[in-house]
């Protein structure tokens, strides 16, 4: 069952990724590629009540944040691919998504099925994980709408979608805004995990993921105080993608804050 779960939202998700892009040039497509998404929606739904339901799912904790994150994702599309001049933003943000998914499906589990679960407290770490995940994939998905913009314009060869594109100053803007709801969703996950720690006294920064965890977290902490600062436009979008794109090789490769010792606590010290 749980193989074929995983099989129908991979491909509803290779159809999606296909249609949205696709829709860059035939806006029709898109609406194909929505329902795409409604699919990945309810085969995410049922994979997520299955692992919370079995104490011991054969996959680990990245399974469980990338579908959680494609999850929300099928969630929200209805809000930001709606919006006036923001179609363009599924093309750019679900085949990025199915790219992560993926890696979370192959990767190694942070969390052996023999050893530990989560308790409630892991649930919510690997949903505010999720949704920082998502809020901030968005944002970078808006810099890159932003830096393909700005390019077009500076060499005055636009494409058909070029004229669907919001203007700079709204993917700029938008681009800031989502970025900041995900550092604070991050925020928060590196809370949860600093309360997953091992009781021994290791601790989850002392692991490969956490310490990348922790130096992402500063990069996008910069980010906001350069922003303040005036800081807007080329620099800050590059900046944007370059920081999404640590985020997902931390979690997805490194293991994120539940990598290692980390995991021996989520049952012992939680509860």
């Amino acid at each position: 069952m749980e193989v074929w779960l995983l099989a129908g939202t991979g491909t509803a998700l290779a159809g999606s990724s296909v249609g949205f892009v696709w829709g860059f040039y035939e806006p029709r497509h898109e609406r194909w590629a929505a329902g795409g998404l409604a699919a990945v929606w309810v085969l995410a739904t049922v994979w997520l009540t299955m692992a919370f339901d079995r104490p011991e799912p054969s996959l680990g904790a990245p399974a469980v944040v990338g579908n959680l994150a494609v999850w929300m994702a099928a969630a929200g599309s209805p809000w930001w691919s709606r919006r006036p001049g923001w179609g363009p933003l599924a093309g750019f943000a679900v085949p990025v998504l199915t790219l992560v998914w993926v890696a979370s499906q192959l990767v190694k589990p942070w969390l052996p099925a023999a050893n530990a679960w989560p308790s409630p407290w892991g649930w919510v770490h690997l949903a505010l994980l999720a949704a920082a995940i998502n809020s901030l994939l968005l944002g970078a998905a808006a810099a890159g709408m932003y830096l393909e913009h700005e390019r077009e314009l500076l060499h005055k060869v636009p494409r058909v979608f070029y004229y669907r594109l919001p203007p700079l100053g709204d993917l700029d803007r938008w681009s800031y805004r989502l970025t900041v709801w995900g550092w604070a969703s991050l925020s928060g996950a590196i809370v949860t995990g600093g309360l997953l720690s091992d009781p021994a006294g290791v601790y989850w920064v002392q692991t490969v993921g956490g310490a990348g965890m922790l130096a992402v977290w500063l990069a996008y902490l910069a980010y906001g105080i350069l922003r303040a600062r005036g800081w807007r436009g080329h620099g800050s979008s590059w900046l944007t993608v370059a920081a999404f794109v640590a985020l997902a090789v931390d979690v997805v490769g490194a293991g994120g804050l539940s990598h290692g010792v980390a995991a021996t606590a989520w049952h012992g010290w939680l509860g």
